[in-house]
């Protein structure tokens, strides 16, 4: 199957799990509305995955959901709306940091029903019924940046993964990736009071290993930290917040999943702090 034929099949599916998720969001528990906006989410990500030619690729991608119906219009009402300078133009913590890239190209309306961003390492898309991807590459490009010595090919025989994830390039693109996904959202109507966030990766497994985390941050010892290895090369979790939820919150919450996979508890995770009792991103650190 081409390019095009898995970028027509996956629209099929999503269409039909669009039926679905706004039957559910009227008449079914929270659970199976949870679930039906992960399966939308993974064929969204699946999509972006077929149009960036990432299928085959290490992938890192984060999303994020309405619980409640929304309708983001304004992404098609004007060039200048702020649902599409929002999208084109998203927040950054600094300027060329690891986050989606704010586009000195126009987003292209897909279908009628979606804008979406392709670049050559991430690509991004947001449907008007409320359900926003955002997908990286999940190598060196990306989410193993300055992570791996040794050059290209890897060797088929290599037994150790030379997948390896950068502390710093997780969270920020994270925390960023949560902003976007947010303001976003809130530009629908009516507002939505709970978001569903996805986070994971895909395609990380090889020979059997999955990838290694670096333990610590990503500063000028980075060649001298540990990398904690994991045996899971795909994995996709998901976490549910409220609208009064400050976005470092939400943002460690999805870090945490990632973490908790290399068996690292909460306060081994860089780049963070209590505030309030609670655990957050601390963008200062950043």
């Amino acid at each position: 199957m081409n390019t095009e034929q898995r970028v027509i099949e996956l629209e099929k599916r999503v269409t039909e799990l669009e039926k679905r998720i706004s039957e559910s969001r009227t008449n079914s528990s929270a659970t199976a509305l949870i679930e039906t906006n992960s399966q939308i989410l993974k064929l969204e990500l699946d999509k972006l995955a077929a149009k960036l030619d990432f299928v085959d690729r290490p992938q890192f991608f984060i999303g994020a959901s309405s619980i409640t119906s929304t309708d983001i219009s304004g992404l098609f009402e004007s060039e200048s709306a702020a649902a599409v300078k929002i999208f084109e133009h998203p927040y950054q913590i600094r300027p060329n940091g690891f986050a989606p890239f704010i586009s000195q190209q126009r987003s292209t309306i897909v279908d009628g029903m979606a804008r979406e961003l392709l670049f050559s390492s991430q690509g991004r898309r947001i449907i008007r019924t409320g359900e926003f991807s955002v997908l990286f590459r999940g190598d060196d490009d990306f989410l193993g940046w300055a992570m791996r010595g040794g050059g290209w090919p890897i060797p088929e025989k290599q037994l150790e993964s030379p997948w390896q994830i950068n502390s710093l390039v997780l969270i920020e693109a994270t925390y960023c990736s949560v902003v976007l996904a947010k303001q976003l959202l809130q530009q629908g109507k009516p507002k939505p009071n709970m978001i569903q966030y996805v986070i994971g990766y895909k395609n990380l497994l090889w020979n059997g290993r999955g990838p290694k985390l670096l333990d610590g941050k990503a500063d000028q010892q980075l060649q001298l930290r540990q990398r904690v290895p994991t045996d899971v090369g795909d994995c996709f979790f998901s976490v549910v917040a409220d609208d009064e939820e400050p976005e470092a919150r939400t943002a460690f919450r999805l870090v945490a999943e990632i973490y908790h996979l290399f068996h690292l508890v909460d306060d081994r995770i860089p780049y963070s702090k209590v505030d309030d009792s609670r655990r957050i991103i601390d963008i200062a650190q950043i």
